[in-house]
């Protein structure tokens, strides 16, 4: 995601750890600017309803034919240099679209 000059980014501080690789962004989604005044002297946040795809439907299979099922869930990004300031974690710049 990018906003302006700056390309942002999902990390662990901000979204579960275990969902940052699981994380899908629907083409069609709304992306709203939030603020954080908390953070690093007040930065702007990129908010948006993703999808978390689901891994307890797959049975211990290695592949299959239909997509996982997704929930809905907020994620939250903020400016990629930002990032690993709070603590080491995971994180992503570039999220699939389904």
């Amino acid at each position: 995601m990018k906003r302006g000059p700056f390309i942002y980014c999902t990390e662990e501080a901000d979204n579960r750890s275990s969902a940052i690789p699981r994380l899908r962004l629907p083409e069609d989604t709304a992306i709203n600017e939030g603020g954080r005044a908390d953070l690093f002297g007040g930065i702007v946040t990129l908010v948006a309803e993703a999808r978390l795809a689901q891994t307890d439907d797959w049975n211990g299979t290695l592949y299959r034919i239909t997509p996982p099922t997704a929930d809905a869930v907020k994620m939250v990004a903020i400016p990629y240099y930002l990032w690993s300031n709070r603590g080491p974690g995971k994180m992503v710049v570039w999220l699939p679209e389904n």
